[in-house]
């Protein structure tokens, strides 16, 4: 590679002295090599040596560039000739200060790492390796055209994210199995031993029991509780989705509460769904010819055995005028009214309304009515209600 450079600077300086003389090959205005060589010049006779057979062996004369400064007129440069390349002095690589030379010859036209003249030197040895003769990386910008499909793409630049794969991933065959009734949230049932019980109080409604509880670990304890007799309370539905509410005063709580219509299970050997039938007549004035059970609850366990069952009634209509049923006491001046359904769960989210038969019932009605009635068990279901009053 370092002879051929030198060659062709060689030729390039010959060319540059014979372009600024009359005739290409008319050495004449000088005065004759020998003198040249006299004053300290030389004269090499280069034969370009590595041209293809089919070109012509040439010889160049090279004249020193010092003596040809004194005594030629200015010359002008050929516009293929790199001045710094003919003014440099002889025998001096013009590219030695720029970046050493790399030892590299061309063989059977196949490219080589190491040659600036046919290789770009931004190019890595790996794209140059994998380039065919004719391989040409396109341009900045330029995108690979169909028949480059197949070939090495560039690398990508440093701290690129990766591309995502194109094609999708398959779908899982995975279905989550429905959640069965044994996984159920359920409460523990189950009473701890008690060594001694009696009634600490007996009201008209109610009683008030202390029992001596054996909780294990933690000790014998006493507990007095509210003996309760239980009650139901009922939902009913008309065709428009109102609920009919009452609000009835609750000393108590010191408030005029709005409810369902409800009442205590208070008569020995009645059917709970049969008591749900004579409150909704009693307190409303409405029959019922459909009846679930919408929910069961504790009114409060930790200090009364009341149980309270929620029946949703449907398929309503009026009492008869002749059967209704004569109020008394709280019930006397109580107001009933059809609400609808969203009414009351505003009001539960507000903090406006605050009867928890009001507020469970609105909630699981709410959720049968979402699930297609599925949620409702019949109105004979199973419930588990603790000992009521008098039953101990």
């Amino acid at each position: 590679m370092v002879r051929k450079k030198r060659a062709q600077r060689a030729a390039a300086e010959a060319a540059a002295v014979n372009a600024s003389t009359p005739g290409s090959d008319d050495l004449s205005w000088i005065d004759g090599a020998a003198d040249v060589a006299a004053d300290g010049g030389e004269a090499d006779a280069v034969t370009a040596g590595s041209a293809g057979p089919e070109e012509a062996t040439a010889e160049a004369v090279v004249i020193s560039p010092a003596k040809v400064a004194e005594s030629a007129p200015e010359a002008e440069m050929p516009d293929d000739v790199d001045a710094a390349e003919v003014n440099a002095p002889a025998g001096e690589d013009a590219d030695a200060d720029a970046e050493p030379e790399a030892e590299a010859e061309a063989a059977d036209g196949e490219l080589v790492p190491g040659d600036a003249d046919a290789v770009d030197s931004d190019a890595t040895d790996a794209e140059v390796n994998d380039a065919g003769p004719t391989d040409v990386a396109p341009a900045d910008g330029d995108l690979p055209s169909d028949d480059s499909v197949g070939q090495a793409q560039p690398e990508p630049a440093p701290g690129a994210a990766p591309q995502a794969d194109a094609s999708p991933e398959p779908e899982s065959d995975v279905v989550e199995a429905p959640v069965a009734a044994t996984d159920l949230l359920a409460d523990l049932v189950g009473g701890r031993p008690v060594l001694h019980s009696r009634r600490s109080f007996t009201g008209r409604v109610w009683d008030i029991t202390t029992d001596l509880v054996n909780l294990g670990e933690a000790g014998v304890h006493g507990r007095d509780y509210v003996h309760h007799t239980g009650a139901v309370a009922v939902f009913a539905l008309n065709e428009d989705g109102d609920i009919y509410l009452v609000r009835q005063y609750r000393h108590p709580v010191r408030a005029e509460t709005w409810e369902p219509p409800a009442g205590l299970l208070d008569i020995p050997g009645e059917a709970p769904v049969v008591a749900a039938q004579r409150e909704l007549h009693e307190e409303a004035d409405l029959v019922a010819e459909r009846w679930d059970v919408l929910a069961d609850f504790y009114s409060s366990p930790g200090g009364s055995s009341e149980a309270i069952r929620i029946y949703l009634a449907r398929d309503v209509a009026d009492a008869p005028e002749d059967g209704r049923h004569e109020r008394t006491a709280e019930e006397a001046d109580m107001e009933g009214r059809w609400v609808p359904l969203a009414d009351i769960l505003a009001g539960v989210a507000a903090g406006t309304v605050h009867g928890p038969t009001l507020i469970i019932g609105a909630l699981a009605l709410d959720a049968a009515i979402r699930s297609d009635w599925a949620t409702l068990r019949p109105a004979d279901a199973a419930w588990r209600r603790p000992p009521a009053r008098g039953e101990l």
